[in-house]
């Protein structure tokens, strides 16, 4: 059944993803902070679980799973939902991005492909059960989350 909510989740998400670049000019602007901001969520939990499972009882077919799901999103296109525009607003919440996301998109293609390297690599080692480099590849994953975090969100 949580294998059903995660494929539904992500495969809602990838078509926003996919769909975004055509239909950037038509969303509203909180529509797009939404969509953003439960993509992230989904992010936080799927990397939570790779956390849990590192720290606890260990799972390769969970790790795998949660891998799967990072790597998708970290790969949908979101930079897509941050068109002019959704610079301030509310989605679910005021939206924390701060200005310089929409003035250097060098930094942001940079912390972007970060992110996309680092879940492609978890993605690669999560078959493998190494717990030992999964929770280093894991560390490295946060890494790229923080380094974003911190040029580009402003502090909740």
């Amino acid at each position: 059944m949580q294998a059903m909510w995660v494929r539904m989740a992500a495969g809602m998400l990838l078509s926003v993803g996919l769909a975004a670049p055509s239909q950037a000019q038509q969303v509203r602007a909180d529509t797009l902070i939404k969509w953003r901001q439960s993509a992230y969520q989904v992010m936080t939990w799927s990397t939570s679980r790779i956390r849990a499972n590192v720290e606890g009882q260990f799972n390769r077919d969970e790790v795998i799973r949660a891998a799967q799901l990072l790597n998708s999103l970290a790969n949908a296109g979101m930079g897509t939902l941050y068109p002019t525009g959704t610079e301030s607003g509310s989605g679910w919440h005021e939206t924390t991005v701060r200005p310089e996301l929409f003035r250097n998109q060098a930094l942001v293609a940079e912390r972007a492909g970060a992110l996309a390297r680092e879940t492609g690599a978890m993605l690669n080692l999560a078959a493998s059960g190494d717990v030992p480099a999964i929770k280093a590849q894991y560390g490295r994953l946060v890494q790229a989350c923080k380094n974003c975090h911190e040029d580009l969100k402003f502090r909740e």
